[in-house]
């Protein structure tokens, strides 16, 4: 039996005061049970009732659309880190106050990217910040990778991924040694591609765009220069690691296929992993600084249960979270939760938390949302043009597509 769940297992029927709905996204069938296991804690504690909400993961942008366009639904939403700007701007979510923060143990309780991914900044000042998500599951890209093939070609898993002109004389190394797919990644339609390659535009000193001034900057010379080494390690991606989604390529690893994937802490839960190479593998943060993204709660506009919302955040997701959670639902945002966990103590675990310790998101802003998606339907036409042709011109595919996006986007923000 779980820790939370045993130490609270004793309690006796309770009246029910208030009723709640909170949603969250669909992490499976087994971690749905324990988090239901814990609502039951948690109405014997505060006698609130919890009604549990679980969406897909398809299709789960469009159902909170869908509330915060009709006021109606969960009083209590987990939704993407990314997606805090666009329901903030739509007024869809309500502003954490100064006394929760502080009940919470404020930013320094927190890793540091996925507190600056919960809000909004609307000027230099840390009194500018406004916390719009509470923290609760980090989320970070990390490369995992098959030690004994790379040890098998030789490489210096010292120096393989120092930066990225060394990623790709480890790939090259790798293609020398026989190794039929150095890297796998998902080449169509894909958020996590889009995560992925934000590393490769920050070690060009680049960014997505200024949430300040809120200008559009990915077609500005360091980026594209990103881009383009981004772009180029299709000269690693067989023919066969090529027109991959999400899933795919996840299961050329997880089959053997491949020496190297890049994605996140599902990586490490697949029972195909385990069973096959778990002492295998390595796992390290992509550089100069790997994505951090994940999952908060927000509270709805239009819940009348707000106090009761809160609460049920600070049972989840404040300094007593329950540590059954983790890593099934991927691993906490808190540090004294971190610092709880035993599963950090697996190399592989700790190093993914280090690489989400020291990484970056991705501001948020009022134009994120179009810019992500606009982007997110790009990249895969710009993987079809590439593959497409035999000696590609990389550095011009991508400045051609990139710049004509960012100027389309421009004119559609200034009409």
């Amino acid at each position: 039996m779980c820790d939370t769940i045993a130490r609270y297992s004793n309690y006796i029927e309770v009246y029910i005061v208030e009723t709640i709905e909170l949603s969250v996204f669909d992490h499976g069938a087994q971690h749905t049970e324990i988090l239901r296991a814990l609502l039951d804690v948690f109405e014997a504690r505060q006698h609130i009732k919890v009604h549990l909400d679980v969406i897909p993961w398809l299709g789960s942008w469009s159902r909170m659309v869908q509330v915060a366009l009709y006021k109606d639904g969960p009083d209590v939403s987990e939704i993407g880190s990314t997606w805090i700007g666009d329901f903030s701007n739509m007024n869809a979510v309500r502003a954490f106050t100064a006394e929760e923060i502080h009940q919470m143990g404020g930013a320094s309780a927190f890793l540091k990217p996925s507190w600056q991914g919960a809000g909004t900044q609307s000027g230099l000042h840390s009194s500018d910040f406004t916390l719009w998500g509470m923290p609760w599951l980090a989320d970070v890209r990390v490369i995992v990778y098959r030690r004994d093939i790379y040890e098998q070609a030789g490489i210096d898993l010292n120096a393989a991924f120092k930066n990225q002109e060394t990623l790709e004389h480890t790939f090259a190394q790798l293609q020398s040694a026989g190794v039929e797919v150095p890297l796998v990644l998902p080449t169509l339609r894909s958020r996590i591609d889009l995560h992925i390659l934000a590393s490769w535009i920050w070690a060009e000193g680049g960014k997505f765009f200024d949430p300040l001034q809120e200008r559009i900057l990915f077609d500005q010379p360091e980026v594209l220069r990103g881009l383009a080494r981004y772009f180029g390690l299709g000269r690693f991606l067989a023919p066969a690691a090529r027109g991959l989604d999400d899933l795919t390529a996840n299961d050329s690893f997880f089959n053997g296929h491949a020496a190297t994937v890049i994605g996140g802490h599902w990586l490490l839960l697949d029972e195909r992993i385990r069973k096959n190479f778990a002492d295998k593998i390595g796992v390290i943060g992509v550089p100069p600084s790997s994505f951090v993204g994940g999952s908060h709660f927000v509270i709805w506009q239009h819940s009348r249960r707000a106090s009761a919302a809160f609460k049920l955040i600070e049972f989840l997701a404040g300094s007593d979270t329950p540590l059954d959670l983790y890593p099934g639902f991927g691993f906490p945002t808190r540090l004294d939760a971190i610092a709880r966990a035993d599963f950090v103590k697996d190399p592989n675990w700790n190093a993914m938390i280090q690489a989400a310790a020291h990484g970056r998101t991705i501001p948020v802003g009022r134009l994120w949302g179009m810019i992500e998606k606009r982007l997110v339907d790009l990249i895969p036409v710009v993987w079809h043009e590439i593959f497409a042709t035999e000696n590609p011109e990389v550095e011009a595919i991508v400045s051609r597509r990139f710049t004509a996006v960012a100027e389309r986007l421009r004119l559609t923000l200034h009409a």
